[in-house]
């Protein structure tokens, strides 16, 4: 069993391609893919930010797609429209793997796995009292 980004199963796209996610609490998630593959890391942005990252990316000649509907995203009318909502598929996945070189996949073999967590956890007290 080896770990892989969900991103990386996403099928039919061209050469560069934005992936958009709501992180929620305001914030929005923004990963740019080169060849089916990450290219940096995962950028957290506030509400205010996304429309303008989104729109730079469309400029680029980047697709823009999300796991997430549309809907989700605080950003006009016609940039809602080219958000094309997308889902991973296992067998994708399973090529970005076996497209990786020996030496990597030997990497990723060997290798814990480990959720990526895009920021801490928001953890509040309990409202119920304990019965301990």
């Amino acid at each position: 069993v080896v770990g892989l980004s969900s991103f990386e199963g996403i099928a039919g796209m061209g050469e560069r391609f934005v992936v958009v996610g709501d992180a929620r609490r305001g914030s929005f998630a923004l990963q740019e893919m080169l060849g089916g593959r990450l290219l940096g890391e995962v950028r957290m942005l506030a509400e205010g930010e996304l429309e303008g990252e989104l729109w730079a990316a469309k400029e680029r000649g980047e697709e823009l797609v999300s796991f997430d509907e549309a809907g989700r995203f605080p950003v006009g009318e016609e940039l809602g429209r080219m958000i094309r909502r997308v889902r991973g598929e296992a067998r994708e996945l399973g090529r970005a793997y076996l497209g990786r070189g020996c030496e990597e996949r030997t990497g990723l073999e060997g290798g814990a796995l480990e959720p990526l967590y895009l920021r801490p956890p928001h953890i509040t007290k309990s409202k119920k009292e304990s019965l301990f």
